[in-house]
């Protein structure tokens, strides 16, 4: 199964299994979907970062509802990225264009994910360069570049 976000909001789960892969789902989430990114483990669990807003669902949710499972606020402009930690998938690392990396608690799932830290990283080189995003060592949860 393939979770896939489109610049536009939506997001479309695909089985690959089938003959002509096409959405089995496909959801509006009213915001520009810049990333999307499985929970390592409880692979039902997708992170989607867009415009200012980081939000966790639960695809088994998706048919009836697209509200989120889990909210982490706290970007005051667009968020570029948004990854669960590899491991355990307990924290996620979120990098704005407010120049900030945020890590998230994600180890229980509920209403309001808390800011595990805020890091300052000044992003303005006055020239274009590739998106700003943090990725986690593959092996630990407590290590990203």
């Amino acid at each position: 199964t393939l979770v896939v976000g489109m610049w536009d909001g939506n997001v479309a789960i695909v089985d690959r299994r089938t003959p002509i892969p096409s959405p089995e789902i496909s959801v509006d989430l009213h915001s520009k979907t810049r990333t999307v990114h499985v929970h390592p483990v409880s692979r039902q669990y997708f992170v989607a970062a867009g415009e200012r807003n980081v939000s966790i669902y639960d695809a088994r949710q998706l048919k009836s509802r697209s509200q989120p499972v889990v909210a982490l606020n706290g970007h005051s402009k667009s968020v570029a990225s948004a990854y669960f930690s590899p491991v355990t998938g307990n924290r996620v690392v979120t990098t704005c264009a407010d120049d900030t990396l945020r890590i998230f608690g994600t180890h229980c799932l509920s209403a309001l994910a808390p800011v595990l830290a805020t890091i300052r990283h000044n992003n303005q080189t006055g020239r274009w360069l590739t998106r700003f995003q943090a990725v986690w060592d593959p092996k630990r949860d407590d290590c990203f570049v």
